[in-house]
């Protein structure tokens, strides 16, 4: 495993209760790396556009303009989930929850969240460079040279680990053969796409090959022309996972995922650059409360590697396509 970056801020009431060594101090005790630190006033405006709250966003966004905050950006083993355990920790100590609006830091959510606060807090630094683990929506929307040349620079400049590469156009490609003909840092998964029109919506629904299958020579014309669950059953006989590809939050539902689950259903794709921040998180809780997997990445979008999950998201695909652990 590699280390993975994030986020974790001083809210302007942790400030003015100086807590900056405890904050420090405890990033150490987790066995996390301080890269950079900043302390910088954010606009109401830009907490409007870029963050979420329970609370009244009016209110909120007040209070997060109010005064200085104080930036983190720090790396290690597990770190989103060990900036959230410690987050959790440490408004415990000093009385807070997260039922408290004022409650003295803030830890930055893989997915959406990193997508959004990186830049606000970090812009002159390269996302890609400081991204978590794994993109697994790179779609192939170019040719294939071109192609070749932004995952020959993911893998050279970016942190991740991990990409999941989605042809919708063409699944007999041979791109995944080509590029790692030479040696790579960054590991790679197959997704095999296909669109269906089911209970009256269009959706995608992607099929993850275990990571040593690179390519599918000769797929069989009845999977191709085949109904939703033929391809299930296709993808499932090749001990990969089945994950329903980017859908706008107003059309999910609870009962429209619970009747995909009856045919294999593993995850959804929750974190795209499509999504609003607010959509990413609702739809999050749907999924979990259904006990699927969250899956996301940089989707259409040309940025490839920019939107990334965490370990701790991962490990679901990571372990079933693998049969090993993170």
């Amino acid at each position: 495993m590699n280390f993975e970056y994030g986020i974790l801020i001083i809210k302007p009431d942790g400030n003015k209760y100086a807590i900056y060594e405890k904050v420090k101090q405890r990033i150490l005790e987790n066995n996390l790396d301080v890269v950079y630190e900043k302390k910088l006033k954010l606009s109401k405006q830009l907490v409007l556009e870029k963050f979420t709250s329970p609370f009244d966003m009016d209110i909120y966004s007040d209070y997060l303009s109010s005064d200085e905050v104080t930036a983190f950006l720090v790396k290690g083993k597990k770190t989103a989930y060990n900036l959230r355990k410690m987050k959790i920790d440490f408004r415990a100590e000093h009385g807070y929850t997260s039922k408290d609006m004022r409650n003295l830091v803030h830890s930055v959510d893989p997915g959406n969240e990193y997508y959004n606060q990186f830049p606000v807090f970090f812009p002159e630094l390269n996302m890609i460079e400081y991204s978590f683990c794994a993109d697994l929506t790179i779609t192939l929307n170019c040719n294939n040279n071109e192609a070749l040349n932004r995952l020959d620079y993911l893998d050279k400049v970016s942190n991740l680990e991990y990409i999941g590469i989605i042809d919708k156009y063409n699944n007999e490609n041979d791109i995944l053969e080509k590029f790692h003909k030479e040696n790579r840092s960054i590991r790679t998964f197959l997704g095999l796409s296909k669109e269906f029109e089911f209970e009256g919506k269009n959706i995608q629904i992607i099929g993850y090959l275990p990571e040593n299958i690179k390519k599918i020579n000769n797929i069989p014309e009845y999977i191709k022309d085949g109904n939703i669950e033929t391809f299930f059953n296709w993808i499932k006989l090749h001990k990969g996972i089945c994950v329903l590809g980017y859908l706008p939050y107003h059309e999910h539902s609870t009962e429209y995922l619970k009747k995909l689950t009856k045919y294999g259903l593993d995850g959804v794709i929750v974190y795209d650059p499509r999504s609003t921040l607010y959509e990413a998180e609702e739809l999050e809780d749907i999924v979990c409360d259904l006990n699927l997997a969250c899956f996301g990445g940089s989707g259409t979008s040309n940025k490839w590697g920019e939107l990334s999950i965490g370990y701790h998201e991962f490990s679901y695909c990571f372990k079933t396509l693998n049969n090993e652990t993170v």
